[in-house]
């Protein structure tokens, strides 16, 4: 089994001799993003997660004694270590019991497979059990999530900030220093089942990136900023995937700053970037739509401009 592990680890750029990753490697990384460094820095644990081989009783320190549930793997690591969770098992769901919060600095969360396809993370879901309890994961701390697909089993949409909360990923941030901050969401699925309101939802946050995921079909928005107090700050939205969501993109309650939305595409999305008349500024810069530039946004572009939002190099629908 732990061979597999190394195996499959191995073919997408991970030296491997400890339970699929090696420590003593210098340069880990997956489709580019570096993972682990020098072992005399970073002695971080490796946890496994499978549901139906696993138990909460194990220690989860391998392949054979994995824990079940994924807020026992969180709740083992350290933070600050540079700790792993990966999640075993093609095809086999990590189903919550309830809504896990991933409260530890230097997490990261991945599929055993790797960061897999850019756009698909197929066979590696992660899902609330009961509907409408929250999100499928709440994330405070600085953390990675790598090749999964996450849904929060939330048959409602709704674009006021409570019902936003409720998306496969809360990023909650409104306790200021770096809580909602330095998050990777990389290669990730949102997926289109049910009435889910947003794939990731952010309430104030800063300095998160998120990369090469794919948004389809969430009712309200692909992905969402909102704020109860601070203003999401300094985030990157590149080259992911929004079809048929409500909005691929969407500001609500919030002034959102510095933020960069790049080489992402927008396909048929009600309104694939919604500034909802507020206050921003950054730059939008090589998006590709599926509609003209009149409708690729919520409002006429010298509107946002002379907000301070900057837009260069986009390409809109050919006729």
């Amino acid at each position: 089994m732990g061979q597999d592990i190394a195996g499959g680890l191995m073919q997408r750029g991970i030296d491997t001799t400890r339970g699929g990753v090696d420590f003593f490697q210098d340069n880990v990384s997956i489709g580019g993003v570096r993972l682990v460094g020098d072992y005399q820095k970073d002695r971080g644990e490796i946890f496994y997660v499978h549901r139906t081989r696993g138990s909460d009783t194990n220690d989860g320190l391998n392949p054979e004694r994995p824990f079940a549930n994924l807020q026992a793997a969180v709740d083992a690591c350290v933070a600050d270590r540079g700790d792993f969770i990966i999640k075993l098992g093609a095809g086999v769901s990590l189903r919550n019991p309830s809504p896990v919060t991933m409260d530890k600095a230097g997490i990261t969360l991945m599929a055993s497979h790797g960061a897999g396809n850019s756009y698909w993370a197929e066979n590696q879901l992660i899902y609330n059990l009961v509907a409408d309890q929250g999100p499928c994961l709440t994330i405070t701390q600085p953390c990675r999530i790598i090749g999964l697909e996450i849904w929060s089993n939330t048959d409602r949409g709704g674009s006021a900030v409570a019902d936003l909360q409720d998306a496969s990923i809360y990023i909650n941030g409104d306790n200021g220093g770096y809580e909602g901050s330095f998050i990777h969401i990389l290669g990730c699925h949102f997926p289109q089942w049910a009435n889910s309101p947003a794939g990731i939802t952010f309430d104030a946050g800063t300095s998160c990136r998120i990369e090469s995921c794919s948004f389809e079909g969430q009712d309200t928005a692909g992905i969402a900023f909102t704020s109860s107090v601070r203003n999401p700050q300094n985030n990157h939205v590149i080259d992911c995937w929004f079809s048929k969501c409500g909005s691929g993109i969407l500001h609500v309650n919030a002034t959102v700053q510095d933020m960069l939305y790049e080489s992402n595409k927008f396909h048929e999305c009600t309104t694939p970037i919604n500034f909802s008349g507020g206050g921003s500024d950054g730059l939008v810069v090589d998006n590709y739509f599926t509609v003209g530039k009149d409708s690729a946004y919520d409002e006429a572009i010298a509107t946002p401009l002379g907000r301070g939002i900057a837009f260069a190099g986009n390409h809109y629908i050919e006729t």
